[in-house]
């Protein structure tokens, strides 16, 4: 965030004379401190004379955590994939999920509206760089590798041909 105001308060450095900006951190502490939801959702975006800082365009102001939407489960298809095989953790997820009306399914067929890759936990070790080549081979196929190979499985699932025309992901829908 300061990165991204700071590029744009060089590149619009000739629209106040002085060049005196105030810091992002600044401002940021000002506009949380003094504004409540409704005078932030009106700062949002806007130049405010004499702060000398030009808000990013996405709001980013709140004096409160908005509230988050209830996942609606209701008739999805959902695939679970697990690389640890634990057992135990696929049973919670996959209760949590019928309990919310969703359906598990143990094969990919193609209409599935939920993905899951669980990956399963970060090994214990004190430095990654005390790992043996085998061992970092296993942590990046585990964490990095396979769980790639599988969201571009999903992705061609929810979308068939998406990688070779990008077009073809408007509307569509599906998550992982």
């Amino acid at each position: 965030m300061k990165s991204i105001a700071e590029k744009i308060q060089k590149n619009t450095s000739t629209m106040i004379p002085d060049q005196q900006f105030l810091s992002q951190e600044q401002v940021a502490t000002t506009v949380l401190t003094l504004s409540d939801d409704s005078q932030a959702k009106i700062l949002n975006g806007k130049i405010i004379p004499g702060d000398r800082v030009f808000y990013p365009v996405k709001s980013h102001i709140a004096s409160s955590v908005p509230e988050i939407e209830k996942n609606n489960l209701d008739g999805k298809r959902v695939y679970i994939i697990a690389a640890d095989g634990n057992e135990q953790r696929i049973s919670s997820i996959t209760s949590m999920i019928e309990e919310k009306g969703g359906q598990v399914t143990l094969e990919d067929t193609g209409n599935i509206d939920l993905f899951i890759h669980v990956t399963g936990n970060i090994p214990n070790f004190s430095k990654l760089t005390e790992l043996t080549r085998d061992e970092w081979d296993k942590f990046l196929n585990q964490f990095i590798n396979t769980p790639a190979m599988i969201t571009q499985s999903a992705l061609d699932t929810f979308v068939p041909g998406g990688s070779d025309d990008p077009r073809l992901f408007k509307g569509a829908k599906g998550r992982i």
